[in-house]
């Protein structure tokens, strides 16, 4: 199950990054993106991660053409390292050896379908609306308004919102409160078959703690449903303090962690 919720969260970065591929390593980048540690990380290959006979100088070779490759494209290189893996507290120590740094740690939690019933969409005050949506531009807005991002990025973002939707790569969702407009966003992701990857749930400043989010997990759980689906997925940073509110709220668990290192 590991591997498949690993499979949906490089899949989704693959929505907005490219893929270089390097020696025992995978390097997702946008270049207009370039702050991001999401669209813009490195992925040790499995293989280095979890065999009995990985060597220091591998690693060492691995992590320093992937810190000229990223020198190169002009991006901070993040290293992505999970908890489970055989060669996790090794290659971890070896990097740190090598000039990274751990900035952050992320959590990856799943639910099964079979645990979800079906509910309605909007929240217990019924203020709250939700619906798929293919209006690139207006579910863009929300995203950016949501997490803040700068506004440099908004044409990279629209360009590539765009593609998702002519591709149907992924389902956009947004939600309204009341009169006051789209005030919430979520995307969906699928791959492989059977596993829905949630992701990019905002919800703008004002309208915050007023039931839009729940509203969106429960309405993104019956889209899952009627896909077909087995299972939900979702990451949680753990400066956003928000993975309590998964497990205790909406019945997720922790599958399992990561930590998050960066090399200027």
């Amino acid at each position: 199950m590991f591997h498949d919720m690993l499979e949906n969260e490089r899949s989704f970065a693959s929505l907005f990054a490219e893929t270089v591929r390097l020696n025992n390593s995978t390097l997702y980048f946008n270049e207009s993106l370039s702050e991001d540690p999401v669209f813009n990380h490195l992925v040790l290959d499995d293989s280095l991660l979890s065999d009995e006979n990985v060597d220091r100088l591998t690693c060492e070779k691995a992590f320093e053409q992937a810190n000229q490759t990223s020198r190169s494209l002009s991006i901070p290189l993040t290293l992505f390292i999970e908890d489970f893996w055989r060669n996790s507290t090794l290659v971890e120590e070896i990097a740190i050896d090598s000039g990274f740094r751990v900035i952050e740690r992320m959590h990856i939690l799943s639910k099964p379908i079979a645990d979800l019933a079906a509910c309605p969409s909007g929240s217990e005050s019924g203020e709250v609306r939700v619906f798929l949506t293919t209006d690139a531009t207006l579910w863009n807005r929300v995203f950016m308004e949501s997490f803040s991002i700068p506004e440099q990025w908004g044409p990279e973002l629209l360009r590539r919102v765009k593609e998702i939707i002519r591709a149907d790569s992924a389902a956009l969702v947004l939600a309204t409160l009341g009169s006051s407009g789209a005030v919430g966003c979520t995307l969906l992701h699928e791959k492989p078959e059977g596993v829905m990857g949630v992701y990019c749930v905002g919800t703008i400043f004002s309208a915050r703690s007023r039931g839009v989010a729940r509203a969106m997990m429960r309405a993104s759980e019956n889209i899952a449903r009627e896909a077909g689906c087995t299972v939900m997925v979702i990451q949680t940073l753990e400066r956003d303090n928000v993975t309590g509110m998964y497990v205790d709220k909406f019945g997720y668990t922790i599958n399992f962690s990561r930590n998050l290192l960066s090399r200027s």
